[in-house]
Parts: structure tokens; C-alpha cells; sequence
């Protein structure tokens, strides 16, 4: 079947397109214009209404100020005079009664007070003062005097207002007051004068004393201020508006609701009252409506029909009411609304114009535009038939759509042909994008999918494909790299060689096995790498580029490091423990003897200096087992409840005496106290304060800082003490305090780098942290942070111990198992030495069968001095663990060289009544046998 022509169907349906459209356009721009004049004759009319509204309301608004600012101002004045005569006549009453009291009778003093004041006169000689007592007796009244002596309770005014009552009720419950009445006027009859006065309570005689201001004459200047002011106040077209005010009588309506006030239209009407049983031209009772309105708001507009000026016939009118001076006046003005009708109607008659003219005009236009259309048509159909053709070549080389063309739709032959090309073409585009697509989506998903990072490359290094890892890695973003060389992007050097070496040019096709570098990434940051490159090959075995691959190693790296360094550290420690124990049980036969061989010479003896002086020499040698031991493998810190506001201060004082280092507190008074060795916590304090002392070889100042820090805000997740300790030395470089903790580290030429290990050690043990700030020049400054117990008061710490009384040691049966000879005959001859009768075990076994024979034979041991470390057989926890089977009320006291041996650390937990630590003084050993003997319990 022939399709018809498009050129031909274009032209056709133009040209009847056309006519309908004219006669379209011309129908809708009549209806259009008809529904605009409606729609603006109701917005003319209702712009009209809103503005005159406005405008009166704006009008009235203006009045009703006059009218407040009027009232206000010159009640206030009256107000003010008032209250002035009645504060005069109070001081003068006051003032006579504070003179004569005491020396006159009451009536006396009273009389005084009333002739005092009974003359005087003010307000035009209008004003005079009135006294009278709270049961309603007049006591001064200057106008009418003969009404004084008598009682004014049931006086009323012209309202019915029981005045005196009123007055002593304000006197009673305010003790001052305005009050507002009807009285009468000297020289005037009748008593319906508007009159305000003030009353004040007079306490000596429990009067009220007052004074008033006659308001009539304030009313009538008042009123013609009003007057004026609206009859000059004219407003609208030739000044015919007006604002008419009328004063309320009965605000609920009636027969004189209201009295005329003040009407520019009828001047001579002034004072006639009004009632509101009136209609309008319609016969609305308008007059209530505006009065209800009153009463419900206080202000409202009434629309109403009303006789206009020079017009026989009533106009529509719109008036504003609305109520001034607290209601006493309703102020209103009104418009007239039929002067829009007249700007109505000649925007009809222009409209009617307007809508010919324009129906001719479009008629015009278009059958114009027809005859032209028919002409261009004729003369470019040809060619328009020619450029379907060049567009059916162009589409089939372009392509460019994506989406089918439905030719069933098409209904010109011309554009059918156009819509079969597209699509084929659109077939094979589609075909090989989806193959590209799908290729593309394979590589990316599988570059992404590789931890480690991945770089493409061409033959020439420059860069095709990059992974997240490698952007990660390099700092630089995929579409930022692609297409630079490779050595750009990627920085890297090898240990051991200066300078950055470019990635080597791939050419011989071969795998390079992975070599580690350093990588420079674009920040600046370096990463330890391990790298290897693969050829990519084409499917002639061609090489078309290679392929990079690099993971982070960085982090294995620090790791490596980290546990070489904990292996070194724990290797030290059982080195450190064994030495220490050794040496402990050496130094425990050297100090006995030479303490024995102290109590055997005198003090004048030749040999007793040098016997004191060794005796020194083998305490430092006792301290510094104590370091060693802070490294030793589970050894723990004999722990304790530790005020560590007084061990800071007896230890700083003592490492800087005759040093020129000045020491600045900032310690809390609540600081908590800490669990922790008093013994190492002061050795880790002693080491730091050295080394802040060596820092500041010239002098300088050393800043302790102690803060009680919450759990919540805590590193340790606990309560804890923070510890700063603070120096202005010479400070350290980065690479040095990366290693400052490291065993045997030290940057001091004779140091031996075992001080800040065992620092480090010991505040591990504690299970805190410490941490290190310090900048070269500057200083440095170390934070240690401590368990707290913040529910122990400090004040209590060592308590017990001052409070001790001192006891004399009795005289106890005591065996001593050990098996080395040297101590058990130092330990025999101390004990001896005090009075102590003894007994000795050189194994575990030897004294358990001992303590059981001698506690079958009645005479059991009060005291067990018990080595921890019996070689062979037994230890000492099972040798104790046997003799408390037996006894379980057995006083063992636990001896070891290896002070921080967790037993010594928890001593109670294994049954041990107590311990001592070697080497030990006499002293030492004696206090702690009193100890344990003078137990209630077990001692335990």
C-alpha cells in the first residue's frame, strides 16, 4: 500500500490548521477578555471596599489616639494634684502627732490635726481635704462641715456607688488609693459633679485622710479639644469624610445608649442622646449591629445603606466603630461605596473596543500567514524531498541513537525509509558495545577484587590501568595517572642505595621475581613495598605493556620489629631474676654478719666506721638488685594502697638536694591514692627525675602534675592517676624516643640504657601506661597513668602504721628452713641476738617433720622462717601447703631473694602469714615476727 506524501499532508493540514486556529484564538481571547473584566470588576470593587476601609479605620485609628493621649494626659494630672494635697496633709497630720504624743490626750492631738488642715484650699478653691474613720464617721469634711461627727456608710453618689465604704475599703486592704465618685461642688447645688480623689490610710487613729480634683472642667476642655480636632480632620473627595464620636452610655444598646459628642455634620447636636431602635434605607438595625460588634471586640465595620449629601436616593456605605477611652467613647466614620460603579462602567466601554479591534487584528494576521504558507510550500516541497534523502545517508553513517525506531508509526514514506537505516544500524552498534561492556566490567571487577595494588602500563611506561590499592598507596587518582609515565607516579628506592630509582623498562618479556622497596607516595609519605612486573603479551606474543604489582608491607614490618624487641626484652628478664635472686641470697649473709658484727663493737671503736661504710656500700648494691628485678619474668609489684602526693615529695626533694634544678608542684590536695610498689613507683620517679636533672646540667625547673582522672576519660578504661613530669632540657629527637625504652639503649657515653626500661617495666606491671613528649631544644615532659582507688581517703594511708604502738618482742620458739648455711646462721644469730629461741631445716622435708614432732610433743613453733626457693624434694609453697594441712593456724613468713616472686607479691593467697625480702636488716626481721606473733587470728 502507497503511503501518502508528507509534503502534501503537511501543507493541507497547515493551511485547515490555521483557519481553526484563528477562529480558535479569536473565541478564547473574547472569553478570556469577558472572564478578566468580571474577575477585575469584583477586584476594582473589593480593592475599592479594603482601601476605603482602610482608609476610615486609618482615620478612626488616628482619633481614638487623640482621644486616649487626651483622657490619659489630663486624668493623670488630676491624678497627680490629688495625690500630692493628700501626701501634704499626711506628713503635716504626721508631723503634729509625732510632736505632741505622749504629752497631750489623743482627742487633743486629733483636734489639732482637723483645724490644721480644715482651711486649706486648692484647685481654684475647689479642692479641700475630708478625713474619717474606718466605721464610716466623718471627722473633717471643709466643704459641708455640719456633716461631720455623723456616719457616712449608706451615702450614695448619683450611681448608687456607697463612696465611704469604698474608701475605707482601699484605705483597709491597699493603704492608698484613686477613687472615682459623684459628690457635690462648693457654691454649687445638686451632687452629680464627676469628681476623682485619693485616700491614704493615717495608722495613729485609723483614719483615711483625702483630697479630690472636680473632673468637669478637665471634660469640657476635653471635649472641645475633640471637637476641633475632628471638624479640622476631614478626609476623602472634596473632604465630605468625616470621624463623628459619640460617648457611651449603655454599651448593651437602648433608648440613650449614647449621647452625641462630637459630629463635624451636626454641630448643634451635641449632648442629644441616641437610641438604637433605627433603621437604614433597607431597615437593618444597623446601631445594634455595630453595638454588638463593640461588645465583642471592641472594634468592627457595619455595612449599611444611608441618604448621601445633595441625593434623594440611598447609597451603599461602610462604616468603622470602634471603642476609645476604655469604652467610655464609641468613634466611628464611614464611605460611601458607590463611586466605583462610575470607573466600572467605563472599563466596560473600553473593554468592548479593545475586543473588536483585536478580532479584526488576529482575522488579519492569519488569513496572511495562509497565503504565505501555501507560497513556500510550493516553492520548497522539491527540496525538502531531496534533504529527507541526505538525512536517511546521514543517520546510517552516524548512529547515534540507542533506542529502536517503531516503523509500524511512521506514516510517511520519506521518514520510513529514514527509520529502516537507523535501525540496522543501531543493531550492530549495539552489539559491539556490549561486547566492549562486558570486557571492560571483567577487567575492572578483577583489578578492583586485588589486595595489592596493580599498575597497566604500554611498552613506554605510560600508565593504562590503575587499582584502588595502588591509588591508595601512590596518592594519586586513577583519572589523574592515566596517561603519565609510570616512574612519575611511582617513587620508589631500594635499602642501602640514595636517590630514587626509576621502574625498569620492560623489553624482554621476562617476569621479575619481587624485590622490597621503599615507596614514595605523592604526600610525601613512604611505605615498605614488595614489587615484581609481568609482561602483557598480544596473541603474536607481541608485548604490548607490562603489568606492576605491589602490596604494603609496612605494617608486617613494624610488627617483626615489635616482637624482636618483646623477645630481647624477655630474654633480659630471666637474666635479670636469676642474677638478682643469686646475688639477693649473697648480699642476705653480708648483711647479717655485718650487722651482727655492728652490735658486737662500739661506735669509738677504730673498725666501726669502715664496718658502717660497707654496710652503705651493700644498700646501693641492694638497689640495684632492685632494678634487676623490675625486668624479671613475672615478677610482680608487691602491691599496695600508695599516697602518692607523699612519696612524689620525699622523692623529688631527695634526687634534687643540692642540685640546681627548682622543683614546681601543681598536685591536688584530693589527689586519689594509687594501687602500686611504694618501692618501684619511687624507683621509676628517681630514674626520671636523673635524667630531667642531666638534661639540665645549667639549671632549670622540673614541673610535677598530678590529676584525678574518670574512667570514662581514662586510657587505662579504670580510674587512674595521671603523672606528668616535666622538664625545660634539652629534649630529644623523634628517631631517639622512638628507642628510648629499649634495653640498653642510652644516649649518655657511660650510661648503661637499663633506666627507662625498667621504668617502662615496672609501669607495665602495674598495668599502666606511660608515655613520652619531647621536642629537641625544648624539653621533655613524661605521662604516666596509674590504677586509683578513689574510695580510700589518703589521709588514712599508712594510718595504722603511725598509730602502732611499739611492743617488745617475747620471747618465741622459731624455725628457720633454708638451705643455704650462710643465712640459716645469720638468721640464728639475729634471732638469737633479740632473745629468740631457734630452730633450723636445711629442706622442705626436715621441716615439715620437725613443726609435726614438736607439735605432738606439746611444744609446737609460734614462728616459720621459710625460704621460697628449696632446691630439691619440696619448694616452699608445698612445703607451707603440708604444714598448713597439718596446722592450719601455722604463722609461716615467707623469705625469698626474689622479691617480686608473685608469692612474695600475694603472699596471704598462699597461706603465708607474712614475708620478708633478702637481703634484710635485723630491724626488718623484728618487726615482722612482731607483726605476726601479736595477730588475733592467724595472722593470715
Amino acid at each position: 500500500m502507497k503511503k501518502p506524501s508528507l509534503i502534501t499532508t503537511i501543507r493541507t493540514t497547515t493551511i485547515l490548521t490555521f483557519i481553526a486556529l484563528a477562529v480558535l484564538l479569536v473565541t478564547i481571547h473574547a472569553v478570556k477578555a469577558i472572564r478578566e473584566s468580571d474577575a477585575r470588576e469584583d477586584e476594582m470593587r473589593q480593592d475599592f471596599i479594603d482601601y476605603q476601609r482602610r482608609m476610615i479605620k486609618d482615620q478612626v485609628d488616628r482619633v481614638v489616639n487623640v482621644i486616649d493621649d487626651s483622657v490619659s494626659g489630663n486624668l493623670s494630672q488630676a491624678k497627680d494634684n490629688a495625690r500630692y494635697r493628700v501626701n501634704e496633709a499626711y506628713m503635716v497630720a504626721h508631723s503634729i502627732y509625732n510632736q505632741l504624743k505622749g504629752k497631750v490626750e489623743e482627742k487633743e492631738i486629733q483636734s489639732i490635726i482637723i483645724e490644721a488642715l480644715r482651711p486649706v484650699r486648692f484647685d481654684n478653691e475647689l479642692g479641700y481635704y475630708f478625713i474619717c474613720d474606718f466605721n464610716g464617721i466623718a471627722r473633717l469634711i471643709a466643704d459641708t462641715p455640719e456633716r461631720e461627727g455623723t456616719s457616712l456608710l449608706d451615702f450614695r453618689d448619683a450611681r448608687g456607688r456607697y463612696v465611704v465604704r469604698d474608701m475605707i475599703d482601699i484605705a483597709k486592704t491597699q493603704g492608698e488609693g484613686y477613687y472615682t465618685y459623684n459628690w457635690t461642688k462648693p457654691k454649687e447645688t445638686g451632687g452629680g459633679y464627676k469628681k476623682i480623689s485619693f485616700v491614704k490610710y493615717f495608722e495613729p487613729f485609723g483614719w483615711y485622710i483625702g483630697a479630690g480634683v472636680y473632673l468637669d472642667k478637665i471634660e469640657t476642655s476635653l471635649q472641645q479639644i475633640i471637637a476641633d480636632y475632628v471638624t479640622k480632620n476631614r478626609f476623602g473627595p472634596n473632604n465630605q469624610g468625616y470621624v463623628f464620636i459619640n460617648e457611651i452610655l449603655d454599651i448593651n444598646g437602648g433608648n440613650a445608649f449614647a449621647r452625641i459628642y462630637a459630629n463635624p455634620n451636626r454641630p448643634h447636636d451635641t449632648g442629644k442622646l441616641i437610641s438604637d431602635d433605627y433603621r437604614d434605607a433597607k431597615g437593618k438595625m444597623f446601631r445594634r449591629e455595630f453595638l454588638k460588634g463593640l461588645r465583642d471586640h471592641g472594634e468592627c465595620y457595619v455595612d449599611y445603606w444611608y441618604h448621601k449629601l445633595n441625593i434623594n436616593e440611598p447609597r451603599p456605605k461602610t462604616s468603622y466603630f470602634k471603642l476609645a477611652a476604655d469604652g467610655r467613647f464609641m468613634v466611628a466614620a464611614g464611605v460611601y461605596l458607590d463611586d466605583v460603579d462610575e470607573e466600572i462602567e467605563k472599563m466596560h466601554t473600553v473593554l468592548r473596543s479593545q475586543l473588536k479591534k483585536s478580532s479584526i487584528i488576529i482575522s488579519a494576521v492569519f488569513l496572511v500567514a495562509i497565503v504565505l504558507i501555501i507560497l513556500l510550500f510550493n516553492k520548497l516541497s522539491k527540496k525538502v524531498e531531496n534533504d529527507f534523502l541526505v538525512f536517511s545517508d546521514f543517520f546510517k553513517r552516524a548512529a547515534a541513537s540507542s533506542e529502536y525506531i517503531v516503523q509500524e508509526n511512521i506514516i510517511f514514506g520519506e521518514l520510513d525509509m529514514l527509520a529502516d537505516s537507523a535501525n540496522r544500524m543501531l543493531d550492530d552498534k549495539m552489539e559491539v558495545e556490549e561486547q566492549l561492556r562486558n570486557e571492560r566490567e571483567r577487567l575492572l571487577v578483577t583489578l578492583h577484587s586485588i589486595g595489592d595494588g596493580v599498575i597497566a602500563t604500554d611498552t613506554e611506561g605510560t600508565i593504562l590501568l590503575m587499582n584502588g590499592v595502588a591509588e591508595q598507596l601512590t596518592g594519586w587518582a586513577v583519572l589523574e595517572a592515566v596517561g603519565r609515565h609510570v616512574n612519575d607516579i611511582m617513587q620508589t628506592k631500594e635499602p642501602g642505595i640514595s636517590g630514587d630509582q626509576p621502574t625498569e623498562k620492560l623489553d624482554d618479556g621476562e617476569t621479575r621475581r619481587e624485590r622490597a622497596r621503599t615507596l614514595i607516595s605523592r604526600s610525601g609519605s613512604e611505605y615498605q613495598i614488595a614489587a615484581n612486573s609481568s609482561p602483557i603479551s598480544g596473541d603474536n606474543g607481541e608485548i604490548l605493556g607490562e603489568v606492576i604489582v605491589f602490596r604494603d608491607e609496612t605494617e608486617n614490618l613494624r610488627i617483626e620489629e615489635e616482637l624482636f624487641k618483646a623477645q630481647k626484652l624477655e630474654s633480659v628478664g630471666f637474666l635479670a631474676g636469676g642474677i638478682a635472686h643469686d646475688f639477693n641470697n649473697i648480699l642476705a649473709g653480708i648483711f647479717g654478719n655485718i650487722e651482727l658484727a655492728k652490735k658486737e663493737i662500739r661506735q669509738s671503736d677504730k673498725a666501726f666506721p669502715y664496718i658502717q661504710l660497707a654496710h652503705e656500700s651493700l644498700q646501693r648494691a641492694k638497689s640495684l638488685t632492685t632494678q634487676l628485678l623490675t625486668f624479671a619474668k613475672g615478677g610482680d609489684p608487691v602491691i599496695e594502697t600508695v599516697d602518692l602526693k607523699q612519696l612524689i615529695s620525699e622523692v623529688i626533694s631527695f634526687n634534687l638536694s643540692g642540685s640546681p634544678v627548682k622543683a614546681e608542684y601543681d598536685i591536688p590536695e584530693n589527689i586519689w591514692p594509687v594501687h602500686a610498689d611504694d618501692g618501684q613507683i619511687s624507683q621509676v620517679i628517681t630514674n626520671l627525675v636523673i635524667n630531667a636533672k642531666q638534661a639540665m646540667e645549667n639549671g632549670g625547673v622540673l614541673t610535677i602534675r598530678t590529676a584525678n582522672i574518670d574512667a570514662a576519660d581514662s586510657i587505662l578504661n579504670t580510674e587512674s592517676v595521671r603523672l606528668e613530669i616535666e622538664d625545660n632540657g634539652t629534649g630529644m629527637a623523634e628517631e631517639v624516643v622512638a628507642r628510648i625504652f629499649d634495653p640498653y639503649f642510652s644516649t649518655k657515653p657511660a650510661g648503661r640504657g637499663l633506666g627507662l626500661s625498667m621504668v617502662h617495666s615496672i609501669v607495665e606491671k602495674h598495668r599502666g601506661r606511660i608515655l613520652v613528649d619531647s621536642t629537641l631544644g625544648k624539653g621533655t615532659t613524661f605521662i604516666i597513668y596509674l590504677p586509683a582507688e578513689k574510695t580510700i581517703d589518703t589521709l588514712l594511708i599508712g594510718k595504722g602504721q603511725e598509730i602502732e604502738q611499739v611492743v617488745s618482742l617475747p620471747q618465741l620458739k622459731i624455725l628457720i628452713v633454708d638451705d643455704d648455711e650462710i643465712i640459716q646462721m645469720v638468721l640464728s644469730e639475729m634471732l638469737q641476738l633479740i632473745g629468740q629461741k631457734v630452730d633450723l631445716a636445711s629442706d622442705g622435708e626436715t621441716g615439715i617433720q620437725k613443726y609435726i614432732q614438736e607439735s605432738r610433743q606439746g611444744a609446737p613453733y609460734d614462728i616459720i622462717l621459710q625460704d621460697l626457693t628449696l632446691p630439691g624434694g619440696k619448694g616452699g609453697k608445698e612445703t607451707a601447703r603440708e604444714i598448713l594441712a597439718f596446722d592450719s593456724k601455722a604463722r609461716i613468713i615467707a623469705i625469698s631473694g626474689y622479691a617480686n616472686d608473685p608469692i612474695m607479691a600475694q603472699y596471704r593467697q598462699y597461706g603465708f602469714s607474712g614475708r620478708l625480702a633478702k637481703p634484710f636488716k635485723l630491724k626488718e626481721v623484728e618487726k615482722e615476727i612482731l607483726r605476726v606473733s601479736t595477730c588475733k587470728n592467724t595472722g593470715r
